[in-house]
């Protein structure tokens, strides 16, 4: 192997912005000084690829190069064979999983048990555990598959090793088409189009009509509204994050007037405003674009929507409702494949030197404690309508069509809270002739129970439940209103990676000194990560034809469920009408490009 460059920790302390620029120019240059030598380019011709594309793809770490090589072909593979399930797929046989039917061969009600399951994979984050327990639709992971997770993160075969190359956007676009890392391949289609991502009108788009919306809060401080205006995107905390060498810090807060124009950034490490015509402009821009990137994908996607909400579901799910519980059976939907896809991230995304770890600056020990911090700060199970977006500043801008996260969200929201309370009121009429309405209420409780634990540790909790059965019933309807827009829409917004993985402008998760687009070896590594999301599983407006109203099970859920898709259809026409003369159209609140559960 040819000449390689460790990756040097810049410790525990915070250096200088001096030092900083300092120790940063420094590895550049032992970078370019040795470059050409990095790896014996012999291998590498197996990948069919043209000589241009050769020149960047040789001087990429083993990690890069192996990564892009096999990723494209797994992912279309994958689409060929439906490894991602169909709704088809989804029976009440399928989701018997942590209970037995223990009555007798000749009773023909049956009578269910708790199992005792065991979780098959575990991520711990500080003190916060995540258990993950076996998928009720899909077999765990095949050894070889397990081992091949392992391996590719093993520092010994694939050290970590940070490759600085400088590619323009057409140079970028012949590799992934040359790799079959493009839209119609391995990538999937973006539901935005993007001309570019560098005015400052992009970045109004990106945070007033995209997914930065998540992120927008608005003042209080009186001085700052009257100088630089009410809107802010603030994420100057995470200047604490340490960073590995060649990168620089992360750490931004944005400023938009009532306009939403862009009016200043400023840069948490240096301490200083920049604003629009200083020199520093585009940096400045740049480091908000991955600054964003790195925090949506690691926090908001990974931690607080997989972990903090799907997860904690599907295992009160599984653990504490029978099959046959009405609550269960609305749910199988919305948790499928979720438990498969956590196991793989627990391999793939949350240790050290994987995917999240090699394409951000972050060293190891700052990844944990973002993610950490991700659970305390979590409020995920927050009413939508009751969120940060619920002031009067996001409410006018939404009544004049100005802002379609609130516009859309409350509408969706609204949506799914009618479909939720018509489905538990047929439920209750259902327990009450069949004589189960005490007992489906324990194990109600359970389940509630159970996610009340797990939120005590979030800065919001769902409280703990009433005794009253009408107020129950109400924090019940509450809580699976929200979770359900949350693997649904939400997880359609934080997990927007094809809208922003095709072009190396765009948002990556790390930044260099003084540049202004990202390195191709993060970009590719975030390309191999979004082509993930194409994998094709159960859209949400599907009938679902083999699990409601199946199996001897009443025929109101099949027609609840299809006044629900009625609903949504309806929706999606009035939202498709709104971006006909929106600046700027606004998919993610639109239920007939969601999927219906976290299950890529």
């Amino acid at each position: 192997m040819g000449a390689s460059l460790s990756v040097i920790d810049v410790g525990e302390g915070h250096p200088t912005p001096f030092r900083r620029e300092i120790q940063t120019r420094a590895y550049q240059m032992r970078y370019a000084a040795c470059s050409g030598r990095r790896h014996n380019d012999t291998k590498k011709m197996e990948i069919n690829i043209g000589e241009r594309s050769r020149q960047f793809v040789s001087r990429l770490d083993w990690y890069t190069w192996t990564m892009i090589k096999t990723f494209p072909k797994k992912i279309i593979e994958a689409n060929k064979k439906k490894k991602g399930g169909s709704p088809e797929h989804i029976t009440f046989e399928s989701n018997k999983e942590g209970w037995k039917n223990v009555s007798n061969a000749d009773t023909k009600e049956p009578k269910w048990a708790p199992e005792q399951g065991t979780a098959h994979e575990k991520i711990e984050l500080g003190i916060h555990r995540f258990p993950i327990l076996k998928d009720c639709h899909f077999k765990k992971a095949s050894f070889k598959d397990r081992m091949l997770r392992r391996i590719i993160r093993q520092d010994t075969v694939f050290p970590l090793q940070d490759v600085f190359i400088d590619a323009t956007n057409e140079e970028c676009q012949q590799i992934l088409k040359e790799i079959d890392l493009c839209v119609g391949k391995a990538l999937p289609k973006p539901l935005h189009t993007w001309d570019e991502m560098d005015s400052n009108d992009a970045l109004k788009r990106l945070f007033f009509y995209g997914p930065g919306a998540i992120f927008l809060t608005e003042t209080k401080d009186e001085e700052v509204r009257k100088r630089l205006g009410p809107f802010v995107v603030d994420m100057s905390q995470d200047v604490n994050l340490e960073v590995r060498i060649g990168f620089r810090k992360y750490g931004v807060r944005a400023h938009f007037d009532a306009k939403q124009n862009l009016r200043c950034i400023y840069d948490a490490f240096y301490k200083k405003e920049v604003l629009p015509g200083d020199k520093m402009w585009a940096h400045a821009k740049h480091l908000l674009k991955q600054n964003f990137g790195m925090r949506i994908t690691f926090v908001n996607h990974l931690v607080q929507t997989h972990l903090c909400m799907a997860n904690v579901i599907v295992n009160a799910m599984v653990t504490s409702l029978p099959p046959d519980h009405p609550v269960r059976r609305l749910l199988t939907v919305f948790t499928f494949r979720t438990s498969y896809i956590n196991s793989a991230a627990a391999e793939s995304l949350t240790p050290e030197f994987s995917m999240s770890h090699r394409s951000s600056a972050l060293t190891y020990k700052s990844m944990r404690q973002l993610m950490e911090n991700g659970v305390k700060s979590c409020r995920i199970f927050q009413p939508f309508p009751e969120g940060p977006h619920a002031t009067q500043g996001f409410q006018k801008l939404a009544k004049h069509g100005l802002f379609p996260y609130l516009e859309d969200g409350l509408a969706y929201h609204s949506t799914i809270k009618r479909f939720v309370t018509t489905w538990l009121s047929h439920a209750d009429e259902t327990d009450a002739a069949n004589k189960k309405t005490e007992s489906n209420m324990d194990y109600l409780r359970n389940f509630y129970g159970e996610i009340y634990e797990q939120t005590e540790r979030y800065a919001h909790t769902i409280g703990s439940y009433e005794n009253d059965p009408l107020k129950f019933r109400a924090q019940v309807v509450e809580l699976l209103t929200q979770c359900i827009f949350v693997v649904t829409a939400h997880h359609e917004i934080v997990g927007s990676l094809a809208d922003f993985a095709s072009d190396i402008t765009f948002c990556a998760p790390r930044a260099r000194i003084g540049a202004t687009r990202s390195d191709l070896q993060s970009f590719l590594i975030c390309a191999a990560v979004a082509a993930l999301t194409s994998i094709r599983t159960p859209r949400l407006m599907s009938k679902f034809e083999n699990l409601f109203g199946k199996d001897g099970f009443p025929e109101w859920e099949r027609t609840c469920w299809e006044g629900f898709l009625d609903e949504l259809k309806g929706l999606h026409e009035k939202i498709s009408k709104k971006n006909e003369t929106r600046p700027w159209a606004f998919r993610y609140m639109d239920p007939e490009v969601m999927e219906s559960s976290v299950s890529i």
